[in-house]
Parts: C-alpha cells; structure tokens; sequence
C-alpha cells in the first residue's frame, strides 16, 4: 500500500493506516492498523493470517479489502474486492 498526495507526492506528514476485510458492513476480520512516520509512505504485509476466518464466510459472500487512511486532517477509505480461494 502507498500512500501519495492527490498531486502524486509524498505526504508531508505521519500517516495512520487501517486496514480490515468486510462483507457488507460487517468486519470479518482485522489485518491490522499500521503507522507510518514522516518521510514514509509505503506498507507491505501479509494477510494469510486470518486464513481461518475467511475459511468460515460463505461461499459466494462478496468480500473486501478496506483501508482507512488518516493524514494531515484528511480521512481517506478505499475498497478493493477480494476472492478468497481455498486451496486444499
């Protein structure tokens, strides 16, 4: 995940990052909350850890990827789509 300003550059500032996958309004499950100092702008991780309780959502359940990004007094939230596959 990187965080930019609407022109494209770094942000000037400490940034608060979190991070959740949802189904409808519900969270399922929690990655994390993540923060980042100045002159940082980018988080990685993994999200194999909540394995289990993906595995428990019914098939077909439209889940989503949300990130809540909090700024210089500005509130951000994106959406992604996930699918979750189980491989056995």
């Amino acid at each position: 995940m990187k965080v930019r300003t609407a022109a494209g550059k770094r942000v000037p500032a400490p940034i608060q990052l979190h991070l959740q996958i949802v189904s409808g309004r519900t969270s399922v499950a929690g990655v994390g909350q993540v923060s980042l100092d100045k002159g940082y702008d980018s988080w990685c991780g993994s999200i194999g850890g909540e394995y289990n309780v993906l595995e428990a959502v019914p098939r077909g359940s439209e889940l989503v990827f949300q990130a809540v990004v909090k700024t210089m007094g500005v509130t951000v939230r994106r959406n992604w789509p996930i699918v979750v596959r189980v491989v056995r």
